[in-house]
């Protein structure tokens, strides 16, 4: 497992811990086209992830990885 799994249980046993979300960082991959924000292939929510950087904290990335309509 890794540490962007959103599985609740990850994120439970890491609060468990002492871990705060602001001090975990995930890697969010796109594939990307232009490179410079133009395309908006790597965009992510409000993120485009070739302006913003792909290394977020997990307090702001969980938010994305969420699955609506279930």
């Amino acid at each position: 497992m890794s540490w962007s799994d959103p599985r609740p249980g990850r994120r439970q046993m890491l609060a468990a811990l002492g871990m705060p979300a602001d001090h975990l960082y995930v890697s969010l991959e796109r594939n990307m086209h232009c490179g410079i924000a133009h395309c908006g292939r790597c965009q992510l929510g409000p993120l485009l992830l070739c302006r913003d950087g792909a290394v977020v904290r997990w307090d702001r990335a969980a938010e994305l990885m969420a699955v609506r309509g279930r």
